[in-house]
């Protein structure tokens, strides 16, 4: 984007340099415009630079022409029309195009209709990047997703577009005038004939009309008077934020009923083809895959853990985490304890009883669509597995495959919502099923009828409104009926859209003044004292407002929060009072039964709205109302550590935190689960409740304030044009000494002989201008130290470097001396020649460092790299449990650098991969070397735990590191030596491993 705005700027620089060479002014322009849209087609013809173009920002996401259907070509695509368009109104500011006072009506016309069909285009591209973007039922469009935030700024930059071409008929308008009434009729007629030639387009072609007309009477009653220019603009500023508002409010409608509409034909189906392909897949290879029939065999007494891993891992990996699998294997005789009854069931008859009673056939044999819940989908599937060794019985395996739309209980639902599969974001909707004219199942905060006949009059497969929800209604052709609702947007979020578009498009034609209008931002200031008192107001008001506004949201969130830790005290003891009763008759943490609990604490959740965790006196996890939270990693089983201190070793009753997983954050509360004299247990209750809605009543607070923020700053601008007075210029003069203040440079001071107020402002501005030089020179010291300090510490890291590796050599020279090894001769030869060199670079790190101060030229020499590579790995062979392999295509590999650097640097890449598999039993380091072209590229890669990707960013950085004895200067420093030598280091990390890319020069290319 940069790249753009710059070859435009020199485009740009280069037609008005050679204006003279060309027929005309309208020539130039023509051409100007030929050659940016030339520029914009080879751009997309050869998707140049091809890793931008492969980038999230070129990913098609809207219903556009190709090179408009993602969010970079609409970026390139407005920046090219922002050119055009500030070209051609400077070219009207100049009179260099026009037609003249005896054609003024044709020249007004043929701008108006540009004008009509420019705003058209803009609010049709609105309406369908709108469109385009991820929304919440609820919240609307998700700020918190960078696209979206892009895909706004977008529409501001669009109307940057439009306010040029509105600024240039201004400027007809003022200089060659036609009937005020001539315009608006034509005005009229162009909207007439559009919506009878495109009728499926006429609500925005209403917007375009009421726009422009409401531009034409700001244009009629302002002139270009000085005076009242600033209002002129104010106006136009509220005339385009509030006519995009109204687009992208009703796009985001429409884009919400689509949305609605999908997830309502989702809801309604109960089958899933993608999971009945797989069973049918996974059932012919199970009967046959002799794994199975080894793992009955081996786990005769329990084998469905073993065999539900296996079975997930092996073929259903690609539905494991949308589905609850449940893998039972029954042999003959053997029954079922179904719980929490205890009622006891022959195996075989309960899965035939089910099947038997509410399953239907799919088109897979053995696999059955059960009659389930409306929120869910239950599949049970039936695979004879292959004949066992031990036993003459013929075991049937039956898997149960469970999905429900809606996470059972409270508390954690929203973090179980997995985009990637199956599952649709339920929150903010809410839903109802009716069968037989009959409420059978309900979600979602809406008080749905009991019966379906209050609903029977609104129509089906047509969205309606109702006590301020918006509904859908399906019928099936069994005459079930399913209605989904959302929740209407309030004013003051519709009101939020329009202050929002108000900030962004004032804060961008602030900017677009200063950079495009640089000769009027001095005519501004020049303006009489009142203006300065305008802007003067302007900020008073918007501070206050703002400071207003921050206070209350304090108070709000910290109210909130006293209640939230209220109620969550008052729950956890009245289930900490439940539980102490149901287990009274416990004594010691063994009697605790983990399957008797797991009900209990399910009962227990959806009494009290609430999760709940049990923990031993050891930190770990007894039993839970939740286990799929711990099941997909979300929560460790071990207990919060300092609620654990705060209990057991502080002696507390009561523990409340704030806790996170991800990027949510949630109150928790631990409480102690007593004994006869001391805890059983911890019992925990997370405060996750109604996520959405707190979400919700968050946004609807800071839309108000944003409401009242930009509505009360317009009123107060109006106030503060009324209510102008005189600013004196010294304040202008203090101001502008204030914002020139540097560090690096000498300030000036200002001489000022009244002893006003104005004197005494200006009296501390030179004292502090005396004090800022003082902490100047303080800062170049305090700089100087910090310098060798440094200096200091990498001297320390390079002496310190080769030892630990010497120092193992020698150990391993006394172990063979001691065991009096055959191969002590070779040996002591091996190690010696390492040590000499170690010693070596030991020695030239000292000649490096007592050399720095004398010059920083640095004399390359060609060196061997795979020579070097082996002396370093020698070093580090000694360490067990770790195989170091090399691989390189031929037998000597060239480059210009520093022998001793490229030491160091081999030294610290191998160090860091030996460190990184501390306690691998089979560690492997492979370092491969091969050419390529003008370079030659290594790889040292090992097997070792990785590197977190939080700190992947600051590997190279000086002095970070993750060690407690280290001075991160290691990397640091292989990074310098690259640059230095002209090569380059990446590197990639995972939890398999890490791996460091170098590309050293190729001397003999």
């Amino acid at each position: 984007i940069l790249f753009y705005i710059l070859l435009v700027l020199w485009l740009n620089k280069l037609y008005n340099k050679y204006a003279h060479v060309l027929p005309g002014k309208r020539t130039a322009f023509l051409l100007f415009i030929i050659d940016l849209a030339l520029l914009r087609w080879l751009d997309f013809y050869f998707a140049y630079p091809a890793v931008l173009k492969q980038s999230f920002l070129f990913e098609p996401g809207f219903d556009l022409i190709p090179g408009l259907n993602s969010i970079g070509d609409l970026y390139l695509t407005t920046i090219l029309l922002i050119a055009v368009f500030i070209k051609f109104n400077k070219l009207v500011q100049r009179e260099q195009i026009n037609a003249g006072k005896k054609y003024r009506y044709l020249q007004h016309f043929v701008s108006l209709s540009v004008l009509w069909l420019l705003a058209y285009g803009v609010f049709y591209l609105d309406q369908s990047i709108i469109s385009g973007l991820s929304t919440n039922p609820v919240i609307g469009i998700q700020f918190s997703d960078p696209i979206n935030l892009l895909a706004v700024f977008i529409n501001v930059l669009l109307n940057v577009v439009l306010f040029f071409m509105v600024r240039s008929m201004n400027y007809y308008s003022g200089k060659y005038s036609v009937s005020f009434l001539s315009k608006i009729l034509f005005t009229v007629f162009l909207t007439i004939v559009f919506v009878t030639g495109f009728p499926s387009y006429h609500l925005i072609a209403y917007i375009t009309s009421g726009f422009v007309v409401l531009i034409l009477v700001v244009v009629q009653l302002f002139s270009e008077n000085t005076q009242i220019r600033f209002i002129r603009y104010l106006i136009y500023l509220i005339i385009f934020a509030a006519a995009n508002a109204v687009v992208i409010n009703i796009a985001e409608n429409k884009t919400k009923d689509f949305n609605q509409a999908l997830t309502a034909d989702y809801l309604a189906h109960k089958d899933d083809p993608e999971l009945e392909s797989i069973f049918h897949q996974a059932a012919q290879q199970v009967s046959s895959d002799s794994v199975v029939s080894l793992i009955i065999d081996n786990y005769w007494d329990n084998p469905e853990d073993a065999l539900n891993e296996y079975l997930k891992h092996r073929y259903f990996d690609r539905i494991a985490f949308t589905y609850d699998i449940q893998v039972t294997v029954c042999m003959s005789g053997e029954l079922l304890e179904i719980q929490p009854e205890g009622i006891l069931v022959g195996c075989h008859e309960y899965f035939e009883d089910l099947i038997r009673d509410f399953g239907d056939s799919t088109s897979v044999n053995d696999l059955y669509l059960q009659n389930s819940t409306p929120e869910s989908i239950y599949y049970i599937g039936v695979i004879k597995p292959p004949a066992l060794k031990h036993t003459d019985e013929e075991p049937l395996v039956y898997i149960e495959f469970y999905f429900t739309y809606v996470p059972e209980g409270v508390g954690y639902p929203e973090l179980l919502v997995d985009n990637s599969t199956l599952t649709y974001d339920l929150s903010g909707y809410s839903f109802a099923k009716y069968i037989n004219n009959n409420l059978v199942y309900k979600f979602g905060d809406f008080a749905y009828h009991t019966e379906y006949s209050s609903q029977s009059d609104f129509p089906a497969n047509e969205f309606y409104n109702d006590l301020n929800y918006r509904h859908l209604k399906l019928v099936s052709a069994d005459g079930d009926v399913l209605i989904i609702s959302r929740p209407i947007a309030k004013i003051q979020e519709k009101l939020a859209t329009f202050s929002i578009l108000f900030l962004l498009m004032g804060a961008v034609a602030f900017l677009i003044f200063i950079l495009v209008f640089r000769s009027d931002v001095f005519a501004v200031f020049m303006l009489s004292f009142r203006t300065r008192l305008q802007v003067f107001f302007i900020i008073t008001i918007s501070v206050i407002i703002f400071v207003i506004a921050l206070i209350t949201a304090y108070y709000a969130e910290y109210n909130n929060k006293e209640r939230v830790i209220t109620q969550l005290n008052e729950k956890t003891y009245s289930v900490l009072i439940e539980l102490q009763h149901k287990l009274g008759g416990i004594t010691s943490p063994e009697q605790i039964k983990t399957e008797e609990l797991y009900p209990l604490l399910r009962k227990f959740s959806l009494v009290f709205f609430s999760d709940i965790n049990m923990y031993d006196p050891s930190g770990k996890l007894i039993a839970t109302s939740r286990p799929e939270v711990f099941r997909t990693g979300l929560l460790s089983e071990l207990i919060n550590p300092l609620a654990f201190e705060e209990i057991y070793v502080d002696n507390k009753l009561f523990y409340t935190t704030e806790e996170q997983i991800g990027a949510l954050s949630y109150y928790s509360s631990y409480v102690p689960f007593m004994g006869e004299t001391e805890p059983l247990g911890i019992v925990n209750l997370p405060y996750f409740a109604r996520q959405t809605e707190v979400k919700k009543a968050y946004y609807m607070m800071i839309f108000t304030f944003l409401n009242l923020f930009v509505i009360a700053g317009i009123i107060g601008i109006f106030i503060a044009l009324l209510l102008s007075r005189f600013l004196t210029k010294p304040l202008v003069v203090l101001q502008q000494s204030l914002s020139e203040i540097r560090i690096d440079q000498k300030n000036e001071r200002i001489a000022w002989e009244s002893n006003d107020e104005i004197g005494l402002l200006i009296r501390e501005y030179n004292q502090m201008v005396d004090k800022l030089e003082e902490s100047a020179e303080l800062l170049k010291h305090s700089e100087r130290e910090s310098a060798w300090r440094e200096v200091a510490r990498q001297i320390a890291h390079e002496i310190k470097n080769p030892l630990t590796p010497m120092k193992l050599n020698v150990q391993h020279l006394e172990k063979a001396y001691n065991e009096n090894d055959p191969a002590q001769k070779e040996k002591i030869h091996s190690i010696s020649q390492s040590l000499i060199q170690q010693i070596d670079t030991l020695d030239k790190v000292a000649e490096m460092f007592s050399d720095f101060a004398k010059s920083n030229i640095k004399r390359m020499e060609k060196v061997e790299l795979l020579q070097i590579i082996k002396s370093s790995v020698l070093l580090f062979k000694n360490n067990e449990n770790i195989q170091f392999t090399i691989k390189a295509d031929e037998a000597e590999y060239h480059t210009k650098a520093i022998e001793k650097d490229v030491l160091r640097l081999f030294n610290n890449l191998i160090k860091n991969a030996v460190q990184s598999l501390e306690g691998a039993e089979d560690g492997k380091i492979d370092i491969t070397l091969h050419r390529s072209g003008q370079f030659i590229e290594i790889t040292i890669a090992d097997n070792g735990k990785g590197i977190d990707k939080d700190i992947k960013s600051r590997v190279f950085q000086p002095y970070f590191t993750t060690k407690s004895g280290g001075t991160g200067l290691g990397l640091a420093i292989v990074k310098n030596i690259m640059n230095e030598t002209g090569g380059d280091i990446t590197f990639e990390s995972g939890p398999t491993g890490t791996a460091f890319y170098l590309k050293f020069k190729n001397t003999e290319a």
